[in-house]
């Protein structure tokens, strides 16, 4: 097992509180462009993470106790989500010796439904993202992360 792995365990551990965090973030011309680059599809080309969710991510879920600067985000699939469509109850598998986590950004698109349950140790929590991202005026990108072993659906 890495070191690195290890020190994310050991802090998990000592973490206390909600398993999950969630947020907003305004965006306007010059932050919302929604991007890739061919061939190379990259978090850090994904233009909606580099508005400071990782740093906002870190601080919620490990209270200080890691530098935001320690965590990648990698990207992995883009879901779209239909009418009627859904997501059945899961836990996410591990990509790599180093995940301890997800992260699902909703992007400003006005929509119903949706909403993403938590479930961790015999509590349930719901997270409504239409309500995230259609609340105010201005366009906002709503994310919410949590830990690896968390079972969650949509």
């Amino acid at each position: 097992m890495s070191s690195t792995l290890e020190t994310v365990q050991a802090m998990l551990q000592s973490v206390t509180g909600l398993p999950y965090c969630t947020g907003t973030v305004p965006l306007d011309a010059t932050n919302s462009t929604l991007f890739y680059r061919s061939g190379d599809l990259k978090a850090d080309h994904f233009s909606p993470l580099q508005l400071g969710i990782i740093k906002s991510i870190v601080e919620s879920l490990f209270h200080g106790q890691r530098e935001a600067t320690d965590t990648r985000v990698e990207l992995y699939k883009l879901n779209v989500y239909g009418l009627g469509a859904f997501f059945k109850a899961h836990v996410d598998t591990l990509r790599s010796d180093k995940m301890f986590g997800s992260l699902v950004v909703v992007l400003p698109t006005a929509h119903t439904g949706g909403s993403l349950i938590f479930r961790h140790q015999g509590n349930e929590w719901t997270f409504d993202s239409a309500k995230a991202v259609n609340e105010e005026s201005t366009p906002y990108a709503a994310f919410v992360a949590f830990f690896s072993d968390v079972e969650h659906e949509v």
